[in-house]
């Protein structure tokens, strides 16, 4: 496999894979489900992990989402 082909692979990846709204996903966010804690702590790594791939390699995706904290 070329580098050329490794690249589109890749960009084929995280354009299939990534997801901005999983940026959100914190304790918050999880709450009175904690359940999906562990899941949701994945998805916003992941989320953050294929943003800076896609940044590194000159992919133009979305900002992840960050969660608004309203704790009252």
């Amino acid at each position: 496999m070329t580098d050329k082909e490794k690249l589109e692979a890749l960009e084929k990846y995280i354009k299939a894979q990534y997801k901005p709204e999983d940026g959100a996903k914190t304790v918050q966010w999880s709450q009175g489900n904690y359940d999906d804690v562990f899941s949701d702590g994945q998805a916003q790594g992941g989320c953050w992990a294929l943003y800076y791939v896609a940044n590194a390699i000159g992919l133009d995706v979305p900002e992840p989402h960050e969660q608004v904290y309203d704790w009252s």
